[in-house]
């Protein structure tokens, strides 16, 4: 954990600091991502003097790896937020190159954590600079993680550092000293799962494409009822729900799920359907 995450914020409402100093053509080629694995390239914000936005590789390779590609190299994609400053793997990025890798959303098996308002935030990481024996340089990057709050405490026993905006400049500035660093302890010890929801990805979503209509007949009778055919299956598997005059459920029905998604912002309203045949 944080294994996956996905960054589907169209590049317009990417954070302004983001856009302030980045690649050229970022504007044109960038594309919202679904799903992003370790070692994917990965947006991200730096701090050598002054923010800038670069790709990394997901998956941390210190700079003193002989062979950054070994198959038995593992690359931590993660790193926990507790030992980050004593562990030597990770203490000289933590001092002197901390990163933020913007998300939408991250996974945790099968569930999405996202905002509740789809806005993009901040994860926290670490990142460093590998440089080969005829001077080709790779940067990487890992996640810091931490305990976890309420809401992810269900699914995992760690959840990623999230750091709030307008903590930019100083998450990812260089320090002489890691004392200076203290203020940023607070972050590191998890955030408020207010604003914040938990969905199931692996919920069954259907395309309801039938026309929509007013059901023109009355049930007088609930002994032998036969339902009519309205293309919708009436047999075993009946989508309706029968209830009497007092709501009382007699035989119960399907639920469906409508998802409605804008063209323009991307966002996605899901809507909870039943049909109801109602005793009159």
């Amino acid at each position: 954990m944080c294994g996956r995450f996905e960054l589907k914020t169209k590049f317009e409402n990417l954070p302004k600091v983001l856009k302030q100093d980045y690649p050229i053509g970022l504007d044109s080629k960038y594309e919202p991502q679904n799903i992003i694995r370790p070692s994917d390239p990965v947006l991200v914000i730096k701090n050598e003097g002054s923010i800038k936005t670069t790709f990394m590789s997901w998956g941390f390779i210190p700079s003193w790896a002989k062979d950054p590609f070994a198959k038995k190299r593992q690359r931590p994609f993660n790193a926990r937020s507790e030992t980050v400053v004593e562990k030597k793997l990770f203490s000289g990025s933590w001092k002197h190159k901390r990163c933020l890798i913007p998300a939408s959303g991250f996974f945790e098996k099968k569930y999405r954590i996202r905002k509740a308002n789809y806005d993009p935030f901040w994860l926290g990481g670490i990142w460093s600079r590998w440089i080969s024996p005829d001077g080709a340089e790779l940067e990487s990057c890992c996640i810091l993680t931490t305990e976890p709050n309420e809401l992810i405490k269900p699914f995992h026993s760690r959840m990623p550092v999230v750091v709030p905006y307008e903590y930019e400049k100083k998450w990812t500035e260089q320090v002489k000293d890691t004392h200076e660093l203290k203020s940023l302890y607070p972050i590191m010890m998890g955030w408020s799962a207010e604003g914040w929801l938990v969905e199931d990805v692996m919920q069954k979503e259907i395309d309801i494409s039938v026309p929509l209509f007013q059901p023109s007949f009355i049930v007088n009778s609930l002994e032998g009822i036969e339902l009519p055919d309205l293309g919708l299956n009436t047999g075993e598997n009946s989508i309706w729900t029968v209830r009497d005059e007092h709501d009382n459920d007699l035989i119960p029905g399907k639920k469906f799920k409508i998802r409605v998604t804008s063209k323009d912002t991307g966002r996605k309203l899901d809507l909870n359907v039943k049909f109801i045949l109602k005793k009159n």
